[in-house]
């Protein structure tokens, strides 16, 4: 769902497309058979440039479990044996048999050769890498093997525990949260601008992907003492630890101003992923559109302020944006979503404003507007994100209540605690080689999903069809493979594919994944 365009659009029937997930590994297919993936020993990450071949130029950067990106796009990698790679990226698979020797890499595609180089953290092409050149004796000892080297030696990634937290370069600041010892997830920030981080361990540091905007940008990290050095695009920063920072108060925009002071009660969201304040008479209602805030409206009442709350994960597009860029990315929309409805709202005066929401950045804007009676109405929205997650808190408010009402609902806002629900690799891992179906029959004929879950996080979507066709002709049966990427958040099955994006609930038996529920009905695994 668009940052902005939140659940009371679903109220007046202009409703979005469905949560995202970051980017996760996946496995892929051949035309012959299935790949028996098996993990990377470390030997082929790095950066790789092409030099003679269908390769050529073109710049591959393979990174410790599963992630890789070519020209900057990113995808995924899995090892078939002991001399064949597949590459998945959105618009392309590679699948080639592979020999390396020293910094050279032979990838033999569709029969044909093609060379590629390592390259170093500097852009140029490296002859001999050595560990002895990579690791200072002193960051080995910090060194911590994952797994342990069989037979003593250089260990296969470094434990990133430590990375943990606010570093500083500058007017740059990189903060980092742990995905577990081998991974982390951040933010990289200069004034404004923001770049969401994901990076994985290697044996000599970390490298990942700075992603803003839909765009990603692959990157190094290799520590120096107790300073990280961070390299992209041929460019270095040296960043050092920022003492008794906490993460998130760089560059903290102001408070939310007009927020009510009265007395108010708690709500706590039943998941247990967000919780706020709102006054004691006023009450709250989960459907499928959101949480509907009733200001203490009776049934005789009329309807003068629509309060809604909804949370989500971002979309892929909005990692690296701030909550004041998502705002006004999708301002456009939001008056048009309401137009539709009849409710006419002006260009708002400025741009989003940025907000600090407790120890979340923020951001809020507001609209004048009339209905077509002709009444005004005000029209307020703000939001607040968290590891990937979001919130966000809006009104469509008659003005001559808006006094009235608009405190309370930046109060929602300002004392918005959030707990976003952490990724579930265990049940995801219950999903490997099983899949789920969902169908629907019509006099028209059948229409249905099979879900294919593989291991990586791999998930490749069957469509089937059968029946007759909207101009008169009679369609016997067909089929559409699609392959994308799925994570388990929560209690929630994201499926993310090229060109859609799906969630789910899954049904639990204890520990035990059970089924998924699709279309209000329980699909059993098979």
């Amino acid at each position: 769902m668009k940052f902005t365009l939140i659940a009371f659009f679903a109220v007046l029937a202009s409703v979005t497309s469905g949560h995202a997930l970051p980017v996760t590994c996946f496995g892929s297919s051949h035309a012959n058979g299935v790949v028996s993936p098996r993990a990377d020993d470390g030997s082929l990450l790095g950066t790789w440039r092409g030099t003679t071949g269908a390769l050529r130029k073109r710049e591959l950067v393979l990174q410790a479990g599963g992630v890789c990106s070519m020209d900057g796009v990113a995808g995924t990698w899995v090892l078939d044996g002991a001399d064949r790679i597949s590459i998945q990226l959105p618009s392309e698979t590679i699948d080639a048999r592979f020999e390396r020797d020293g910094t050279r890499l032979d990838l033999r595609i569709d029969g044909k050769r093609s060379r590629m180089r390592l390259r170093a953290a500097s852009g140029d092409d490296v002859e001999e890498i050595h560990e002895s050149q990579e690791i200072h004796e002193s960051q080995k000892r910090e060194v911590t093997a994952s797994p342990a080297a069989p037979f003593g030696g250089a260990p296969l990634a470094l434990d990133l525990t430590s990375w943990a937290g606010t570093h500083r370069s500058g007017d740059w600041s990189l903060e980092l949260a742990m995905d577990g010892a081998f991974a982390a997830q951040g933010t990289l920030r200069r004034g404004e601008a923001a770049w969401r981080v994901t990076l994985v361990a290697t044996a000599t540091g970390a490298a990942g992907c700075l992603s803003s905007a839909g765009e990603g940008h692959p990157f190094e990290v290799v520590p120096s003492g107790t300073r990280l050095v961070l390299s992209c695009g041929g460019q270095s920063l040296t960043f050092e630890r920022a003492t008794g920072v906490e993460p998130g108060s760089l560059l903290q925009a102001p408070g939310l101003e007009g927020v009510a002071t009265t007395p108010s009660k708690n709500y706590v969201d039943p998941n247990g992923h967000f919780r706020f304040e709102m006054p004691a008479h006023w009450t709250a209602e989960v459907n499928g559109s959101g949480l509907i805030i009733n200001p203490g409206f009776q049934a005789t009442d009329t309807l003068d302020a629509l309060i809604l709350v909804d949370t989500g994960r971002l979309e892929a597009a909005d990692l690296g944006l701030t909550p004041a860029q998502l705002i006004d990315r999708d301002e456009a929309d939001v008056r048009q979503a309401y137009a539709a409805q009849g409710i006419r709202l002006n260009r708002p005066r400025a741009g989003a404003k940025a907000v600090q929401v407790g120890s979340y950045p923020g951001g809020v804007q507001e609209w004048k507007g009339t209905l077509a009676t002709g009444q005004a109405v005000d029209a307020w929205i703000g939001g607040a994100t968290a590891k990937g997650y979001y919130v966000t808190v809006g009104g469509i408010l008659v003005s001559s209540r808006t006094e009235e009402f608009l405190p309370h609902v930046k109060r929602i806002l300002a004392t918005m605690e959030l707990s976003p629900p952490d990724r579930r690799p265990e049940l995801e891992q219950q999903l490997v080689g099983r899949r789920v179906s969902d169908s629907t029959t019509t006099e028209s004929g059948f229409f249905g999903h099979v879900y294919h879950f593989g291991p990586g996080g791999t998930v490749r979507s069957e469509t089937l069809f059968s029946g007759s066709m909207n101009f008169g002709s009679d369609l016997a049966s067909a089929s559409m493979d699609d392959v994308g990427q799925y994570a388990v958040v929560g209690t929630v099955l994201y499926l993310t594919f090229p060109k859609s994006e799906l969630s789910y609930d899954l049904v639990l038996e204890g520990a035990r994944v059970t089924g998924v529920r699709m279309s209000d009905k329980f699909r059993a695994l098979e």
